[in-house]
C-alpha cells in the first residue's frame, strides 16, 4: 500500500497531494531537528568532531557533515522510490488499489521490491542525518520492518494473486529489494552511522 492513500485522501489533484505531503514532511523534520538533539544519548561522532569558529558561529563539522550527507542520501533515495511508485502506479487500479497485471519492467526488472528497498536507503540516509544513537536504530528499524511487509506481500498476496507467472517472476529476478550497488550504498551507510556511534 502506498502512503499517498492515507495522507490526505481527500486531496484529489496529484500536484496538491505532492506539495501537502511536502509540507507535512517539512514540519515533521523541523520538528525532529529541534527536538533530537534534546535527547539523551550519545550523537554521532562526538568523540572526534572538531568545532569551526565561523563569525559568532561554532560549528561542530563532523555534525554538519552527517547531516548534509544524511539529508542529500534521503532526499535521492526518496525521489527514486517516488519514481518506483509511479512506475507501480501505472498497472494498479486506482480504486482498489491492487495490481492489474505483474510490472517486471523498469525497476521492477531488477528487484521485485524497489519501492521498499529505496524506502530502506531514504530512511537509512535519515537515520545518518539524525546525527544520534536513534537515527541508528531507526534505519535498522525500517529496514527490518521493510523487509518483514515485502515477504509478507509476496507469500499472502502476490504468489496468490498472480500465481505461476510470479513463481517465474521470482526465478528471473532474484533480489527482492536491492540491486547489488544499493545493497553496498546501504552496508555503507550504516557502517558510517555504526562508526559514528563508536566514535560518539
Amino acid at each position: 500500500m502506498d502512503p499517498e492513500i492515507y495522507v490526505f485522501p481527500n486531496i484529489k489533484s496529484a500536484p496538491l497531494k505532492i506539495l501537502a505531503s511536502t509540507l507535512l514532511f517539512g514540519v515533521v523534520l523541523v520538528v525532529m531537528g529541534l527536538l533530537l538533539p534534546r535527547l539523551p544519548g550519545p550523537r554521532l561522532w562526538a568523540s572526534v568532531d572538531r568545532s569551526l569558529s565561523i563569525g559568532p558561529l561554532n560549528v561542530q563539522w563532523a555534525h554538519i557533515l552527517s547531516i548534509a550527507l544524511g539529508y542529500a542520501l534521503f532526499i535521492y533515495w526518496s525521489y527514486q522510490a517516488w519514481l518506483a511508485t509511479h512506475q507501480k502506479n501505472t498497472v494498479e487500479d486506482p480504486t482498489l488499489h491492487r495490481p492489474t497485471c505483474l510490472l517486471e519492467t523498469g525497476f521492477y526488472a531488477r528487484a521485485r521490491h524497489p519501492m521498499y528497498g529505496m524506502f530502506i536507503l531514504a530512511n537509512a540516509g535519515l537515520g545518518l542525518a539524525m546525527n544520534s544513537v536513534y537515527g541508528l536504530a531507526f534505519g535498522l528499524l525500517s529496514l527490518g520492518l521493510f523487509v518483514l511487509n515485502g515477504i509478507f506481500e509476496e507469500r499472502a498476496a502476490l504468489i496468490r494473486m498472480f500465481g505461476e507467472q510470479y513463481q517465474a517472476y521470482m526465478q528471473r529476478v532474484r533480489r527482492r529489494y536491492f540491486t547489488p550497488a544499493q545493497a553496498v550504498s546501504l552496508v555503507l551507510i550504516l557502517a558510517l552511522n555504526m562508526l559514528g556511534v563508536v566514535l560518539g
